[in-house]
């Protein structure tokens, strides 16, 4: 099967998931940049900016940016995936439709367009490795919401404010927010939080490292991801009623989903570099 269409697929199940910010994007990024091969890392590093200095992060919500230019306004229905049968908790489908323009065409695309062997110039394979590493980490379901008292959606909770409170929770003095992200130049101010997940997966998470990365079927990650989806993120959720406290959140913070998606999903995104342009 070749192994673009095998992503898609595996793919799907864990962005229904968690959809994530540009702190999130950019968490992610860091975490897959730990996991590169050298020959990777290296390849990679000539895609970048001079600025970047060889870092996947600074580039990592490039995409969410351009889709409102003229230039890139026909890729903002690439960040999503409509799902007409999707009606979690109840049950959770998505099918992927070859030939639309939704977060999986769209993976599909940038990953032949990255492939050296597509024989593209420099800046169309930068390009590509710019929304492939945002559309890893992208698929969005809003749904109206309360946390900390804020009017907000269920999409945004999962991508930013769920990071930005077990942030303060960990005790670090500063804020997560899409405002700061866009200095991403100046630094990793996320880097605690980065070490921490690290941590997480020498240790609480050790024994299942390793599995996050194997693409043996579709089946290997539709059956975990998809219970999270239902069981997880949608679990004892009521609209209109705050969720940064009570049943809700404690299983959240209990079971460090949030911390283990962005692991997850920083350790795909490594293993398709790797397999790509290692």
């Amino acid at each position: 099967m070749n192994f673009s269409y095998l992503f898609i697929i595996l793919l799907l199940f864990i962005n229904n998931v968690l959809s994530y910010g540009y702190v999130g994007h950019q968490i992610t990024a860091s975490i897959a940049q730990r996991f590169l091969l050298p020959k990777v890392r290296e390849h990679v590093r000539e895609l970048l900016p001079k600025n970047a200095n060889g870092n996947l992060y600074p580039i990592a919500s490039w995409a969410d940016r351009v889709k409102f230019t003229p230039k890139y306004r026909f890729t903002s229905r690439m960040h999503y995936i409509n799902a007409p049968r999707n009606n979690p908790p109840d049950s959770c489908t998505v099918i992927y439709t070859p030939g639309k323009i939704d977060v999986l065409n769209a993976i599909h695309n940038y990953t032949n367009r990255l492939d050296p062997k597509s024989n593209l110039d420099f800046w169309s394979r930068a390009e590509a490795l710019r929304f492939l590493v945002h559309f890893l980490g992208d698929l969005h379901q809003p749904l109206h919401a309360i946390f900390e008292g804020h009017n907000t959606t269920l999409h945004y909770i999962w991508d930013s404010r769920l990071i930005n409170k077990h942030i303060r929770e960990l005790g670090y003095n500063f804020t997560f927010s899409d405002d700061n992200a866009n200095n991403f130049y100046d630094g990793p101010f996320f880097e605690p939080y980065v070490k921490y997940i690290i941590n997480l997966m020498k240790t609480v998470w050790k024994q299942e490292v390793a599995e996050w990365a194997v693409f043996s079927c579709p089946e290997f990650w539709a059956v975990p991801l998809n219970r999270l989806n239902c069981q997880i993120v949608w679990k004892d959720y009521i609209p209109d009623t705050e969720l940064s406290e009570g049943i809700y959140y404690e299983r959240i913070k209990r079971t460090r989903i949030v911390e283990k998606l962005l692991a997850i999903t920083g350790i795909r995104i490594a293993a398709v570099l790797n397999s790509l342009l290692g």
